[in-house]
């Protein structure tokens, strides 16, 4: 039987303009969660966390999703375009640079509501381990209309197997509502 904890529910991202689906229902949209962070969500960014049972807040962090609206990479290929955002988001993370060879970039599903709106949209995606016991996983969905690539990343912490998520079926799911959004 379907617990509320699974049910899939639309997520409005940038006050409408944006939805996914494929993130938890329980998970928290977080521009409260932040204030852990001490730091506040910029306006490009949306941040669902996991919740966590009080026991659990101690033996490992919260899965998280970043949703970031990033100006379109300087690099032919959405392939580089997603290593180039890895590489920002570690370094933001303040974590050591991946080893760009240990790794691969697949294309991803173009999510078909963007490719329907923009034939040149394309995705990818890769996953590497860091820290001590982390991962991130990155998919990145390039917009050549609105000149911006779309960064859906996770972070979650090993060990984390019965996470409710796929990054890869939120990516597929995501819509433009209003190409607005984009404008200069």
């Amino acid at each position: 039987a379907m617990t509320m904890a699974d049910a899939q529910l639309l997520r409005q991202l940038f006050g409408g303009a944006m939805e996914v689906g494929g993130v938890p229902a329980l998970w928290l949209d977080t521009g409260q969660y932040m204030d852990i962070a001490r730091r506040p969500v910029p306006d490009s960014q949306e941040v669902f966390v996991e919740p966590l049972a009080d026991g659990d807040v101690v033996r490992r962090k919260p899965d998280i999703v970043f949703i970031d609206l990033q100006e379109m990479a300087d690099v032919p290929t959405v392939v580089e375009a997603a290593w180039q955002h890895v590489e920002d988001i570690l370094d933001r993370m303040e974590e050591a640079p991946a080893q760009r060879d240990a790794f691969t970039v697949a294309p991803a599903p173009t999510p078909r509501a963007v490719a329907r709106d923009d034939p040149g949209a394309a995705a990818a995606a890769v996953e590497i381990p860091f820290g001590a016991s982390q991962r991130l996983t990155v998919c990145v969905v390039r917009v050549p209309r609105a000149s911006v690539d779309i960064v859906l990343s996770r972070v979650r912490g090993a060990g984390d197997e019965a996470s409710q998520l796929d990054l890869s079926a939120v990516c597929a799911s995501l819509r433009v509502l209003d190409w607005g959004l984009f404008a200069k």
